[in-house]
This record gives structure tokens, C-alpha cells and sequence, in this order.
């Protein structure tokens, strides 16, 4: 590669690499906060074969092995996941609750208006889940560098790099960092509870 040859140009070189992957990464995190549909085509799909396919847990653990996140990093990340979490079980709340309406509405005969004003609050409810979506992707994106920002989409093909897959993987290696080891209780390394 004659471009990455000398100092000068190298250096160039991955900044320019580094902000056609920010720029990708916009671009795509718009797109899913924009149209709900193309988002779950993303979120399901193996890009590589086109086939309908979801990644695997290890997967998104060694993505994250990859970024080498620093503790600062990680901790931001995971205050920016709990607010997206909070607000996933408020909106589940909503859809149950509008779930159980469109039901209600279907035992019954219910005029046309019932049906569109539920279809629209279901509508405002799909399109704020996909914004929370793309704003974790932002946020995580502000978070990371641009070196761990390409390598977070290299490292995830054939899937696209999902923000909430990801987070939770790091949710998942936090939580079992943080529980003791197995037997820990039975030496005597825990604290006694009075």
C-alpha cells in the first residue's frame, strides 16, 4: 500500500478511513431512527449473505474485546444504556397497554375513529423507540473513537453494528465482573449478613 508508506500520508490516510466510518455510521444510525421497517431489516439480517440471521451473544462479546474500551468509557456507556433501558420499559408498558386497546377494539364493534386514533398512538410509540435507537448510536458513537468506531464496524460484519447489542454485552460483562466467584461463599470470602 503506497499510500500508508510514509508517516505523512498514513496519517492522512486513517483519518480519512475514520470519517467515512463516522460517516457510514450516521448515515445508518438516521436511517433506523427514520424508518422502523429498514431498521429491523438491519438488526435481522447477515449483510453478508443477505439472509434473515441475528448475531449470537458471543458475538457481540468479542466486538467488544475489540473496541478495548477504557473504564471511563465503559461507565459513560453504561449510565447512557440504563436511560435507554428505562425508557424500553416505559415504552413496553405504552405498547402493552395499546395492545390490549386494539384488542378491546376488535371484540367490539368500534367506530373507525377508535381504530385510527390507536393506530396513530401505536405510530408515535414505534417511531420514539426508533429514535431511542438511533440516540443511544449517537451517544455511543460520542463515546468512542474513531479508531474504535471503525473497528466496532469491522469487528460486527456480517451484522450491522447494532449500539443496543452491544451495550448489552457490555452490560453482561459488567454484571459478571462484579458477582463474586463461584464457592466465594462457601470459604468464608463473602460478608456475613447479620
Amino acid at each position: 500500500m503506497p499510500l500508508l508508506d510514509s508517516p505523512e500520508t498514513a496519517g492522512g490516510a486513517l483519518r480519512a478511513v475514520a470519517a467515512a466510518v463516522d460517516q457510514l455510521l450516521d448515515a445508518l444510525h438516521r436511517l433506523a431512527a427514520k424508518y422502523g421497517p429498514a431498521c429491523c431489516v438491519l438488526l435481522c439480517t447477515n449483510l453478508d449473505t443477505l439472509a434473515p440471521a441475528a448475531p449470537s451473544d458471543a458475538h457481540w462479546r468479542t466486538v467488544l474485546v475489540q473496541l478495548g474500551m477504557s473504564s471511563a468509557q465503559r461507565a459513560r456507556a453504561l449510565d447512557c444504556y440504563a436511560v435507554y433501558l428505562q425508557r424500553g420499559q416505559l415504552a413496553s408498558a405504552t405498547r402493552e397497554r395499546a395492545s390490549q386497546e386494539l384488542r378491546r377494539l376488535q371484540e367490539h364493534t368500534s367506530s373507525h375513529t377508535a381504530y385510527w386514533a390507536a393506530a396513530a398512538g401505536l405510530r408515535r410509540l414505534l417511531t420514539a423507540e426508533h429514535a431511542a435507537y438511533a440516540a443511544l448510536g449517537c451517544t455511543l458513537r460520542s463515546i468512542l473513537s474513531r479508531a474504535q468506531l471503525a473497528r466496532w464496524v469491522v469487528c460486527s460484519w456480517p451484522f450491522f453494528p447494532s449500539p443496543a447489542d452491544l451495550m448489552a454485552a457490555l452490560q453482561q460483562e459488567s454484571a459478571a465482573a462484579a458477582a463474586p466467584p463461584p464457592g466465594a461463599a462457601a470459604w468464608g470470602l463473602l460478608p456475613r449478613r447479620e
